[in-house]
Protein backbone atom coordinates (compact mmCIF):
# COMPACT_ATOMS: atom_id res chain seq x y z
CA UNK A 1 0.00 0.00 0.00
CA UNK A 2 0.87 3.97 -1.06
CA UNK A 3 0.55 6.18 1.62
CA UNK A 4 0.99 10.34 0.59
CA UNK A 5 1.35 12.27 3.66
CA UNK A 6 0.57 15.95 2.64
CA UNK A 7 4.71 16.44 4.32
CA UNK A 8 7.32 13.50 4.23
CA UNK A 9 7.63 13.41 8.36
CA UNK A 10 4.55 12.70 9.46
CA UNK A 11 4.61 11.10 12.73
CA UNK A 12 1.20 12.11 13.72
CA UNK A 13 -0.19 10.14 11.57
CA UNK A 14 1.46 6.93 12.23
CA UNK A 15 -0.17 5.86 15.21
CA UNK A 16 -3.09 5.90 13.23
CA UNK A 17 -1.89 4.04 10.40
CA UNK A 18 -0.36 1.39 13.31
CA UNK A 19 -3.37 1.43 15.52
CA UNK A 20 -5.71 0.40 11.79
CA UNK A 21 -3.36 -1.42 9.85
CA UNK A 22 -1.61 -3.51 12.51
CA UNK A 23 -4.86 -4.37 14.84
CA UNK A 24 -2.83 -4.85 17.73
CA UNK A 25 -0.22 -6.90 16.67
CA UNK A 26 3.57 -6.05 15.43
CA UNK A 27 4.71 -3.04 13.99
CA UNK A 28 7.93 -2.68 11.78
CA UNK A 29 8.83 1.16 10.67
CA UNK A 30 12.01 1.08 8.55
CA UNK A 31 13.91 4.76 8.33
CA UNK A 32 16.97 5.33 6.50
CA UNK A 33 18.50 6.88 9.55
CA UNK A 34 19.88 6.28 13.37
CA UNK A 35 18.71 9.62 14.54
CA UNK A 36 14.97 9.70 12.34
CA UNK A 37 14.97 6.33 13.79
CA UNK A 38 15.46 7.31 17.45
CA UNK A 39 13.08 10.68 16.84
CA UNK A 40 10.13 8.23 15.47
CA UNK A 41 10.18 6.00 18.68
CA UNK A 42 10.33 8.52 20.77
CA UNK A 43 7.60 10.36 19.18
CA UNK A 44 5.16 7.88 19.37
CA UNK A 45 6.39 6.59 22.50
CA UNK A 46 3.55 9.22 23.70
CA UNK A 47 0.78 6.74 22.00
CA UNK A 48 2.26 3.43 21.30
CA UNK A 49 5.33 1.38 22.99
CA UNK A 50 8.14 1.21 20.45
CA UNK A 51 11.52 1.14 20.76
CA UNK A 52 14.80 2.04 18.03
CA UNK A 53 16.82 -0.55 16.47
CA UNK A 54 20.01 0.69 14.69
CA UNK A 55 23.73 0.28 14.40
CA UNK A 56 24.69 2.98 16.98
CA UNK A 57 22.82 0.87 19.99
CA UNK A 58 25.37 -1.84 21.58
CA UNK A 59 24.87 -5.61 20.74
CA UNK A 60 23.38 -6.27 24.02
CA UNK A 61 21.01 -3.88 23.63
CA UNK A 62 19.66 -4.89 20.13
CA UNK A 63 19.44 -7.91 21.70
CA UNK A 64 17.31 -7.16 24.73
CA UNK A 65 15.39 -4.68 22.15
CA UNK A 66 14.73 -7.85 19.52
CA UNK A 67 13.85 -10.34 22.31
CA UNK A 68 11.27 -7.54 24.06
CA UNK A 69 9.93 -7.24 20.59
CA UNK A 70 9.34 -11.07 20.16
CA UNK A 71 8.14 -11.69 23.13
CA UNK A 72 5.54 -8.64 23.05
CA UNK A 73 6.67 -6.01 25.50
CA UNK A 74 6.32 -3.14 22.95
CA UNK A 75 4.15 -3.50 19.52
CA UNK A 76 6.78 -1.48 17.45
CA UNK A 77 10.36 -1.52 16.29
CA UNK A 78 11.10 1.62 14.79
CA UNK A 79 14.75 0.63 12.86
CA UNK A 80 17.20 1.70 10.58
CA UNK A 81 18.03 -1.24 7.64
CA UNK A 82 19.67 -3.47 10.23
CA UNK A 83 16.44 -5.11 10.65
CA UNK A 84 15.56 -5.76 7.14
CA UNK A 85 17.76 -8.75 7.11
CA UNK A 86 18.80 -11.89 8.51
CA UNK A 87 16.38 -11.00 11.83
CA UNK A 88 14.09 -13.95 12.14
CA UNK A 89 11.23 -11.58 14.22
CA UNK A 90 7.89 -14.10 13.74
CA UNK A 91 4.17 -12.40 13.60
CA UNK A 92 4.97 -9.22 11.85
CA UNK A 93 1.60 -7.47 10.77
CA UNK A 94 2.87 -4.64 8.86
CA UNK A 95 5.85 -3.03 7.90
CA UNK A 96 5.71 0.86 7.76
CA UNK A 97 8.60 2.52 5.07
CA UNK A 98 8.64 5.49 6.71
CA UNK A 99 11.23 6.84 3.92
CA UNK A 100 11.61 5.28 0.49
CA UNK A 101 14.14 2.87 0.59
CA UNK A 102 17.01 3.11 -1.76
CA UNK A 103 16.31 0.18 -4.40
CA UNK A 104 13.71 -2.48 -4.58
CA UNK A 105 15.90 -5.10 -3.45
CA UNK A 106 15.90 -3.05 0.35
CA UNK A 107 12.08 -2.63 -0.40
CA UNK A 108 11.43 -6.10 -1.07
CA UNK A 109 13.39 -6.97 2.14
CA UNK A 110 12.29 -4.15 4.50
CA UNK A 111 8.60 -5.61 3.16
CA UNK A 112 9.64 -9.55 3.86
CA UNK A 113 9.96 -9.09 7.52
CA UNK A 114 5.98 -9.42 7.37
CA UNK A 115 3.59 -11.81 6.04
CA UNK A 116 6.04 -14.89 6.66
CA UNK A 117 5.10 -18.56 7.30
CA UNK A 118 2.32 -18.20 4.81
CA UNK A 119 0.65 -15.67 7.14
CA UNK A 120 -1.17 -12.32 5.70
CA UNK A 121 0.80 -9.15 6.19
CA UNK A 122 0.94 -5.45 4.79
CA UNK A 123 3.61 -2.67 4.42
CA UNK A 124 2.50 0.94 3.51
CA UNK A 125 5.40 2.76 1.90
CA UNK A 126 4.89 6.56 3.05
CA UNK A 127 5.68 9.65 -0.08
CA UNK A 128 5.19 12.79 -1.29
CA UNK A 129 4.63 13.63 -4.52
CA UNK A 130 7.65 14.95 -5.51
CA UNK A 131 8.73 11.21 -5.17
CA UNK A 132 5.93 9.74 -7.59
CA UNK A 133 7.92 8.90 -10.31
CA UNK A 134 11.03 6.96 -7.91
CA UNK A 135 7.61 5.12 -6.08
CA UNK A 136 6.82 3.96 -9.89
CA UNK A 137 10.14 2.97 -10.88
CA UNK A 138 10.56 0.60 -7.55
CA UNK A 139 6.74 -0.65 -7.99
CA UNK A 140 8.05 -1.67 -11.88
CA UNK A 141 11.55 -2.87 -10.37
CA UNK A 142 10.14 -4.71 -7.46
CA UNK A 143 7.78 -6.78 -9.66
CA UNK A 144 4.72 -5.83 -7.80
CA UNK A 145 1.21 -3.58 -8.11
CA UNK A 146 0.95 -0.61 -4.97
CA UNK A 147 -2.61 0.52 -3.80
CA UNK A 148 -2.89 3.66 -2.61
CA UNK A 149 -4.55 4.58 0.73
CA UNK A 150 -5.22 7.98 2.59
CA UNK A 151 -4.54 8.51 6.10
CA UNK A 152 -6.99 6.66 8.14
CA UNK A 153 -10.35 8.69 9.19
CA UNK A 154 -11.31 9.05 12.80
CA UNK A 155 -14.03 6.36 12.17
CA UNK A 156 -11.87 3.72 11.72
CA UNK A 157 -9.12 4.65 14.26
CA UNK A 158 -11.48 4.37 16.86
CA UNK A 159 -13.27 1.54 15.79
CA UNK A 160 -9.83 -0.13 15.23
CA UNK A 161 -9.23 1.38 19.13
CA UNK A 162 -12.02 -0.46 20.54
CA UNK A 163 -11.25 -3.89 18.89
CA UNK A 164 -8.23 -3.99 20.36
CA UNK A 165 -9.30 -2.71 23.70
CA UNK A 166 -11.92 -5.89 23.52
CA UNK A 167 -9.75 -8.04 22.08
CA UNK A 168 -7.32 -7.26 25.40
CA UNK A 169 -9.96 -7.38 27.84
CA UNK A 170 -11.34 -10.50 26.39
CA UNK A 171 -7.35 -12.29 26.90
CA UNK A 172 -7.67 -10.96 31.03
CA UNK A 173 -9.27 -13.50 33.04
CA UNK A 174 -11.10 -12.81 36.39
Amino acid sequence: MLYQPQRLRSVPFLSDLVTVYAKGGKTIIFTQTKRDADEVSMALTNTIASEALHGDISQHQRERTLNGFRQGKFTVLVATDVASRGLDIPNVDLIIHYELPNDAETFVHRSGRTGRAGKEGTAILMFTSSQRRTVRSLERDAGCKFEFVSAPAIEEVLESSAEQVVATLSGVHS
